[in-house]
């Protein structure tokens, strides 16, 4: 079903509504992977795809791959076009198909063009969705690795999704996002016990703001800001601009790195932003809760950043799961059984600016994992995390 509205600021969207049930990429009756080849054509003219019950349409991601190479190619979702939105979708990894010798995907959504022209997914948004089970074997865990979420576009938008229990644990290489390009936003996502990193910043990646996120339980660091310097598909060489405010950042790296880790490559060592250059500025790190992040360097690790507001304690989870599903949500309390309250109640910022007075590139959200509006309560600052907690 296909609606067109014409909003009051003179925009155009066209929504895909997609109903309730279980689309398997196996199934030789549903096909192959998803792509989308129409493109919006700006901010004022989008197409939106848009499970009509969150969560309700199940995309289960293909394993027709015939090599293990081949897999990087075959994606839950593949979103070849800009001007994008991918909407309260549920997406399914599958493990290797031991019987037909078939291998399954080791990307569960990627936000990018074609191998070929890997640029034509820009301004693109992947929201209100769950992205788990991708790359799920140790056989996967080799070459260029994977994601639950690949971003290989600038001024996309990763928001509100649960990204977990993607890649095998351990596995270095296969991240809950993993970020290529420049100019993008991830808030107030929940990710949770993947392979390897909770959300890395690599690539090309630059000026990209990751605000509000829950992130907890990944094997390696929870977030890892840097880039490999080599510029890729004429990209930057060095990440600088970005912001990574309002964190939590819980229980990651039992298997090495840093709850919040920037990061250089011995063979590109000045791969973020310089000290008292506006040119390149140096990334922000701000009021983020970072607790029980054990291996390494512990809780934050920087080259050039710089951090304020930073809170190493406790958040005090409360009941951690979601309507019975088993998804665990990482809830600050308003108090524990001790009356205690979290250290993430009003303690995050509205907005924020760097050592040169420059604004992150997109603004934060003035609303949470559950659409909330923040701050709530007629309050002055945001909560840290991906929940508003008094609601």
């Amino acid at each position: 079903m296909v609606h067109r509205l014409r909003l009051a600021d003179r925009s155009i969207t066209y929504t895909v509504l997609v109903a309730p049930g279980t689309y398997d990429e196996n199934d030789p009756a549903f096909g192959t992977i998803v792509t989308n080849n129409i493109a919006g054509t700006s901010s004022l003219c989008k197409i939106t795809y848009k499970s009509q019950v969150k969560w309700g349409a199940v995309i289960i991601g293909a394993d027709n791959s015939a090599t293990q190479t081949d897999a990087t190619n075959h994606p839950g979702w593949w979103n070849f076009q800009s001007y994008a939105i991918i909407d309260g979708f549920d997406f399914v990894g599958r493990p290797n198909n031991t019987t037909n010798g078939t291998y399954a995907s080791e990307w569960g959504v990627v936000l990018a063009g074609a191998q070929n022209n890997p640029r034509t997914g820009d301004h693109s948004v992947l929201q209100n969705s769950r992205v788990h089970g991708f790359a799920l074997t140790s056989a996967m865990c080799i070459g260029d690795g994977g994601a639950g979420v690949g971003v290989r576009s600038d001024h996309s938008q990763v928001i509100g999704n649960v990204i977990y229990g993607n890649g095998f644990f351990p596995c270095p290489t296969v991240h809950g996002i993993y970020w290529k390009f420049a100019y993008g936003l991830a808030a107030e996502n929940i990710i949770y016990g993947n392979g390897g990193i909770g959300l890395q910043e690599w690539g090309a990646s630059s000026n990209v703001t990751v605000v509000n996120n829950t992130i907890f339980g990944n094997a390696y660091s929870g977030i890892l800001v840097g880039s490999d310097g080599a510029g890729d598909d004429g990209g930057p060489t060095t990440n600088t601009g970005s912001f990574v405010d309002n964190n939590i950042v819980y229980n990651n790296a039992s298997q090495g790195g840093t709850g919040i880790k920037e990061y250089c490559s011995s063979t590109h060592p000045n791969c973020v932003g310089v000290t008292g250059n506006c040119s390149v500025p140096v990334n922000v790190f701000d009021n983020n809760i970072l607790y029980h992040n054990p291996r390494a360097t512990g809780n934050i690790s920087l080259v050039t950043g710089v951090q304020s507001g930073t809170i190493q304690s406790d958040p005090l989870f409360t009941s951690n799961q979601l309507d019975g599903t088993g998804i665990y949500i990482g809830r600050p309390s308003l108090n524990d059984q001790s009356g205690s309250v979290s250290p993430a109640l009003d303690a995050g910022l509205m907005t924020d600016t760097n050592t040169c007075g420059q604004q992150p590139p997109f603004a934060f959200p003035n609303y949470d994992f559950a659409g909330n509006p923040r701050a709530d309560n007629g309050g002055t600052n945001f909560d840290i995390g991906a929940w508003e907690c008094s609601y």
